[in-house]
């Protein structure tokens, strides 16, 4: 699993999820659309929006290697971010949350994340 930026002349592929280098850093401005494919094989693509950004959250159990519980992408548009949030690691069968689950919340930019700015936006190309 791993994020697909388009741009009007090419598609950029960034590392597998897990990588600790996405290679979201290194994208260009100019991004048309944002495509991650889900943990069951289906696609979600953000298109249309101002700024685009990929991110992950992960959680580290004592003694254990870090491990991706949600990917995140989002977009703004005339200042309300739309957060997709996409549920990867299911720590027991009765999580809230289940594999592969979509939370979609707004916000205002600069509150996007537990009511705070993340940083790292690719401008996009409308």
């Amino acid at each position: 699993m791993r994020f697909v930026a388009h741009y009007q002349d090419k598609k950029v592929i960034g590392n597998p999820l897990g990588n600790p280098d996405s290679g979201w850093s290194n994208l260009p401005d100019g991004i048309t659309a944002l495509e991650y494919t889900l943990p069951l094989g289906d696609s979600l693509i953000l298109k249309n929006y101002e700024e685009f950004i990929h991110m992950v959250e992960c959680i580290q159990p004592m003694g254990h290697q870090p491990m991706v519980e949600f990917v995140y992408l989002m977009g703004v548009r005339q200042g309300v971010v739309v957060s997709y949030r996409i549920t990867i690691l299911q720590k027991t069968k009765d999580d809230k949350f289940k594999l592969g689950d979509i939370t979609v919340r707004l916000s205002p930019k600069g509150k996007e994340y537990r009511g705070g700015a993340v940083a790292g936006w690719k401008k996009g190309l409308l």
